[in-house]
């Protein structure tokens, strides 16, 4: 499923489970509005500083990927963005827009254990894909990579590991199978 909106409501009906039961019908307006902020505008941004500023590195990183798909790769991601906009910026700017998203989530967050609160919910589940790509997929030359592994957004990065933890206990496993 190419959409995280479409692999929660799968996730909710086959295991019949809805993790924004907690919320009021104002709370999830906001919840999926930062939701889509974070599906719509991070992730490409983030797409954009992987595919196309650091494009060799995410190549030599996917070892599994042909090196002759590296400028078919580039381009069609390249197009992409640009029409939908994020790619008709340069390079500095989108890494100045990915930092200002991240401190941005990270004052909404602010001090609490979950975006909406004390319960995690929908948006947290997309939250988290999205930031952990940034955080343990996007190369460290990344400035939003280098924000979160810098300390500054503690909130953040406390909340990314409090959900690895809580939710895939056998991360570390996982990981080093598919390295």
């Amino acid at each position: 499923m190419e959409d995280s909106q479409l692999i929660i409501q799968y996730l909710e009906k086959v295991f019949k489970v809805n993790p924004n039961t907690h919320l009021t019908s104002k709370e999830r307006a906001i919840a999926w509005a930062i939701q889509k902020w974070i599906e719509e505008f991070t992730y490409r941004l983030n797409v954009y500083t992987r595919w196309v500023i650091f494009n060799d590195d995410m190549i030599r990183i996917q070892s599994t990927c042909p090196k002759y798909m590296k400028i078919p790769i580039r381009r069609k991601v390249e197009s992409m963005l640009h029409a939908v906009g994020v790619g008709r910026h340069h390079k500095e700017e989108v890494h100045v827009k990915m930092v200002n998203d991240l401190k941005q989530f990270s004052a909404i967050l602010g001090d609490w254990k979950y975006i909406m609160g004390d319960q995690i919910c929908d948006v947290d589940c997309a939250a988290f894909g999205i930031l952990s790509q940034v955080r343990w997929c996007t190369p460290s030359a990344c400035p939003g990579n280098a924000l979160l592994q810098g300390g500054e957004l503690r909130n953040v990065t406390d909340y990314m590991d409090r959900i690895r933890n809580e939710f895939w206990p056998d991360w570390g496993g996982i990981i080093s199978k598919a390295t």
